[in-house]
């Protein structure tokens, strides 16, 4: 009959110990991590809301700058007198003015998608 050799055995579970060990430590502190508004280096994100929200606040925009030409258009129609020529430039310059705010307002919506939608992975 033969002995089991105790110090064999016992260095055999000595790794899955310390490993085990290790995993319940490392378990522990990375329990403690907290998530962070802004990354390592300091820097806040620029693209804070998402692009829908962008979206909706340039139209919004346009929508007032709209208001704001017709309100323009209105009192320079009454200026006018019915004077046929300043009737004419008036018109010309209220068509220019509306191509100018629809303008600003599809480039202010393709700049809402280069912002991201995403959380960054929270």
């Amino acid at each position: 009959m033969r002995l089991a050799d105790h110090g064999r055995t016992a260095r055999r579970r000595l790794p899955y110990l310390a490993l085990a060990l290790v995993a319940i430590i490392s378990a522990a502190m990375l329990s403690q991590c907290k998530i962070v508004d802004e990354r390592l280096t300091g820097v806040a994100n620029p693209f804070q809301g998402n692009p829908a929200s962008c979206i909706s606040d340039c139209a919004q925009a346009g929508a007032q700058a709209l208001r704001e030409e017709s309100d323009l258009h209105t009192r320079n129609v009454k200026s006018c007198a019915d004077d046929p020529t300043c009737l004419a430039l008036e018109e010309a310059r209220h068509e220019q003015a509306i191509a100018q705010i629809n303008s600003d307002r599809e480039q202010c919506k393709n700049n809402c998608h280069h912002q991201g939608f995403g959380s960054g992975g929270r």
